[in-house]
């Protein structure tokens, strides 16, 4: 018999996130392990596995690779964050960077076939011009999601409206 109230815990059934390599000869997976998460790359040719941890975020919602190979695109939670943003992540250096990091939800990430654009579903709403709107009232965020596009070469990563879905009250 212990004292104190019993917390329950939702256990997270989203994992293991996966995702192929193009060359169709590793595996990258992502989950949870003792509090943080884990990435781990297998590599079925040798069948060699590394594990690392994934340092900087505390959630993974889904993950794709570029089609060169080079890097994958993390939808996930970064520390101290509440929304789900869009990370790059470098396997050869263990790296991760964001590409955005804002009050919107961004999720789902996929490249078309020539890696030239990224696109991603996301809550974030547009102008009439086509502009990102700035801020909006944590209260009154909308649950609508859109298809988004980012032209992956540019190096300023300009976030473009694929789909917009009007407000339903």
């Amino acid at each position: 018999f212990k004292y104190g109230p019993k917390i329950e815990r939702i256990s997270m059934t989203q994992y293991p996130i996966i995702s192929w390599h193009p060359d169709g000869e590793r595996l990258l997976m992502v989950y949870p392990k003792k509090g943080q998460l884990m990435l781990r790359t297998y590599t079925f040719k040798d069948q060699q596995s590394t594990e690392r941890p994934l340092a900087g975020l505390i959630q993974a919602n889904a993950m794709v690779f570029h089609p060169n190979g080079k890097y994958a695109v993390i939808s996930g939670v970064a520390n101290a964050r509440f929304e789900s943003d869009l990370y790059k992540y470098t396997p050869s250096s263990g790296g991760i960077e964001p590409i955005t990091q804002d009050q919107w939800d961004d999720t789902d990430p996929a490249f078309s076939p020539d890696g030239t654009t990224l696109y991603f579903s996301s809550n974030r709403q547009f102008l009439s011009d086509g502009n990102a709107v700035e801020h909006f009232a944590a209260d009154r965020m909308p649950v609508n999601y859109d298809i988004c596009s980012i032209q992956w070469q540019n190096k300023i990563k300009t976030i473009t409206p694929v789909t917009e879905t009007p407000d339903v009250s």
